[in-house]
């Protein structure tokens, strides 16, 4: 029985356990593919669209095969997959996440798109560094990808070197980090305060400018050589590429998302901190701007009311006049989004009752409205869901008179855009992965379909962690690591003797894998058994989370230290201000 999307959802999902080693994210893709309702949604796909996978995943299959040593045909590879998948799923990810790992950057070679991509996440995870280097309120990014690469990381420590400068040195500035952090730190802030923080981030942003311009035409320019004997030097996008080539170097979102593109999936990532999956790549066809089979043509403000109700993915420049792509819809609710709301007659009344100069946002929705009628207002992002301090929960108006106004209102063409809809939507199946504290891919299925397994060590030590933290009671293990990189060096010296030994009628000895420990310079492959791995992967995991969390809790005795300081001299200024001496008459 094929699962739709919908029904995939509304399941309890559950992790499926995957190797590590820096593989996981391919690792949890090639689970997360490699499921018989998969590969028949995909089939359905190409053959709606007249296409043959054999013709479309042809250097797939010609990688597939020659590892799997099968036939060089869709049928014989995908066959052979889901064979594995039954009954080694290791092995399966073992011969296949090294091939996700080359067709991902090879398509990234060539898609502009995600360049651009890296662009917008470079600079944030710069912006992250660099505000850490401060000593000041970061929180916009948690980047574990470019952090992992240290001709990047030298590049930033360079640049970020450069911004006190550019921030303590000018006349106009009075950037303050302690007033920084504390206002950074508050839930609520009056107007005075509001103003103070944004005037202190413009500082912050202006200072951060030329660092950020320089890193961006580092990451995108190539560098001339001084000789004309010598190659030029690559830009730091293409290093970068050239680095997610090798095996083990972590891959993210983005990697993911030119595989899922490549196989006509869409990716969600479902995390426990998410209210709903991330759609990192969605791919339910296309409506043109413009039209002439069905006899329209889109402006701005219509694309606009199509993105503002959720109809459409937000399009680049460069996708605004040419094509929009869809979101994951049936035909009725497009049909009611692009109609008028239930009920329009008293919305407009009562929107119209703030059309002379007061402000409708966060203005209370009536109680009397109709369910039917405050669906559409949420759908259409008209109105959000409020807690107030009573602890009832409301509605309120989250846009103007103007943009709320046309978003209730029936959109023109409606038939036109409904007709062009029906013929471009499609329902590509969904991979659904998990990536829980930025440290660890895994594939997300129904809990009905994992095998009855003992609790995973991993899952049990993130819980203990995040306990731990909460109880300031974080402990070294750099004991156990180290006796852990030991026992795998002598274990990975006893397999290869073994290996050695004349072939004898020997019992089947557990399964082994590559595994890459930290060496003096950059890492040394050695050769474990897969419950060693497991243990590895564990260890590094809790040895990466530690470090991150001791350094989160010096971070927090720095704030609180910073914050006693700027109270004592709150104090001193208070007693000053008060003293007869200083006291005006």
């Amino acid at each position: 029985m094929n699962t739709s999307r919908d029904d995939l959802l509304q399941t309890v999902l559950k992790p499926e356990s995957t190797l590590g080693a820096g593989n996981c994210a391919f690792n949890a893709f090639v689970l997360g593919l490699c499921r018989p309702e998969i590969f028949s949604g995909i089939e359905r796909g190409l053959t709606g669209s007249g296409l043959v996978p054999d013709e479309i995943f042809e250097d797939f299959i010609e990688r597939a095969a020659f590892v799997l040593r099968t036939g060089k045909n869709w049928a014989a590879v995908r066959d052979e997959i889901l064979r594995l998948k039954q009954t080694n799923k290791v092995l399966l990810q073992q011969q296949l996440a090294a091939i996700m790992r080359q067709i991902a950057i090879e398509h990234a070679e060539i898609n502009r798109e995600h360049f651009e991509r890296t662009r917008q996440s470079l600079l944030a995870a710069f912006h992250d560094f660099a505000c850490r280097a401060l000593n000041i309120s970061a929180g916009r990014v948690k980047d574990d990808i470019y952090i992992k690469h240290p001709f990047i990381v030298r590049k930033f420590e360079e640049l970020a070197d450069k911004i006190p400068q550019e921030l303590f040195s000018s006349e106009e500035s009075d950037f303050d980090a302690i007033e920084y952090n504390d206002l950074k730190s508050r839930r609520s802030l009056g107007p005075v305060e509001k103003e103070r923080l944004e005037s202190l981030e413009l500082q912050l942003d202006i200072a951060m400018g030329p660092a950020q311009h320089e890193l961006m035409q580092w990451w995108e320019q190539s560098l001339a050589s001084s000789s004309t004997a010598a190659p030029r030097q690559p830009s730091g996008y293409e290093t970068f590429l050239a680095a997610m080539k090798q095996d083990g170097q972590w891959a993210g979102d983005l990697e993911l998302a030119e595989l899922a593109r490549y196989f006509n999936v869409n990716l969600d990532v479902d995390r426990p901190d998410y209210d709903a999956p991330h759609h990192m790549h969605i791919d339910y066809g296309a409506i043109p701007a413009a039209s002439r089979e069905f006899g329209y043509a889109l402006a701005a403000p219509a694309v606009e009311q199509l993105v503002s109700r959720d109809i459409v993915n937000n399009p680049s420049d460069k996708e605004a006049g040419e094509s929009l792509q869809l979101l994951p819809l049936d035909h009725a609710s497009v049909e009611a989004r692009l109609s008028a709301v239930p009920d329009i007659n008293i919305v407009i009344k009562f929107i119209n009752s703030y059309k002379n100069g007061e402000s409708l946002k966060k203005v209370p929705v009536p109680d009397a409205w109709s369910d039917k009628c405050i669906e559409q207002l949420l759908k259409r992002n008209v109105i959000n869901r409020v807690r107030y301090e009573t602890g009832l929960l409301g509605y309120e108006f989250v846009v103007s008179h103007h943009d709320a106004m046309n978003r209730i209102r029936e959109m023109e063409q409606k038939d036109r855009i409904l007709a062009a809809w029906d013929q471009a939507h499609k329902e590509s199946p969904t991979v659904t992965l998990t990536n829980p504290y930025a440290l660890h891919w895994e594939n997300m299925v129904p809990a009905s379909e994992l095998t009855i397994q003992p609790a995973l060590a991993w899952h049990k030590f993130q819980i203990e962690t995040l306990k731990r933290l909460g109880e300031g009671t974080i402990k070294p293990i750099q004991e156990k690591w180290e006796l852990l990189l030991r026992q795998a060096e002598e274990q990975d010296r006893k397999l290869k003797a073994d290996q050695l030994q004349p072939a004898t009628a020997q019992p089947v000895v557990e399964q082994t894998v590559t595994y890459h420990l930290p060496a003096e310079k950059g890492f040394k492959s050695v050769t474990v058994t897969v419950t060693m791995q497991k243990d590895l992967d564990e260890e590094l995991a809790k040895k990466l989370q530690e470090e991150e969390y001791q350094g989160f809790i010096e971070g927090q005795e720095q704030l609180r230290l910073d914050e006693e300081l700027a109270k004592r001299l709150q104090e001193q200024d208070d007693k000053t201000a008060k003293s007869p001496r200083t006291r005006r008459k």
